[in-house]
């Protein structure tokens, strides 16, 4: 079984493909090709112990290390962005090719991984982008009040943290509305079930 953890790097590559060609045992035995556990065609046989062969010598594909990197891109758009915005469109270019490619990477170059529920993945990034709004939204609003403000040496420690509180209130709430807003225009609305269609017959 090759993984990640059992590739040996140069002695990995020095040795070559681990595996010695597929051997078919009974393959002419027709009581076990009419038992359906061999396929009637020995070329199908052997190259479905093939790609067999490959998906357990590649390194399997976890979801949630691809959703990870993602995360990780959201927060370095949203701390750097100010400090460096014309890298901004490249960097959302680059993050758009390479989740086109993602398919590409979990059919051809990675180990495929069992299929699951995508329930949990769905509930973190929500939270995730939550959090995400909220840091944001203080990180953006101490760089204008604090390192972007010209008139900082004549306020008060008391004034500044009003006004970064009173900044942070108003962007979020404004978000929420913005959000609400979205989720109404998204979502579909559902048709009005009219009083003579619940009536049993």
């Amino acid at each position: 079984h090759l993984d990640r953890r059992n590739v040996g790097g140069l002695g990995y590559l020095v040795h070559g493909w681990p595996f010695e060609p597929p051997v078919l045992v009974n393959a002419d035995d027709p009581a076990v090709v009419a038992q359906g556990r061999l396929a009637p065609c020995q070329e199908c046989r052997q190259s479905l112990i093939r790609e067999a062969l490959d998906q357990v010598a590649r390194k399997p594909f976890d979801p949630h290390d691809e959703l990870l990197e993602i995360k990780m891109h959201v927060l370095f758009l949203t701390m750097f962005a100010p400090i460096m915005p014309e890298g901004v469109w490249q960097s959302l270019l680059a993050r758009f090719l390479e989740v086109q490619f993602k398919g590409t990477k979990h059919f051809f170059v990675r180990r495929r991984c069992w299929p699951d529920s995508a329930s949990v993945l769905q509930t973190v990034q929500g939270k995730f982008m939550k959090l995400a709004i909220v840091i944001a939204t203080m990180w953006h609003s101490g760089l204008v009040l604090v390192s972007y403000n010209p008139n900082l040496a004549r306020w008060s420690a008391t004034h500044i943290a009003f006004a970064w509180f009173v900044a942070i209130v108003v962007v979020l709430c404004l978000v929420n509305v913005l959000s609400m807003c979205f989720r109404r225009s998204v979502t579909p609305s559902r048709p009005e079930t009219s009083s003579h269609e619940l009536t049993p017959m």
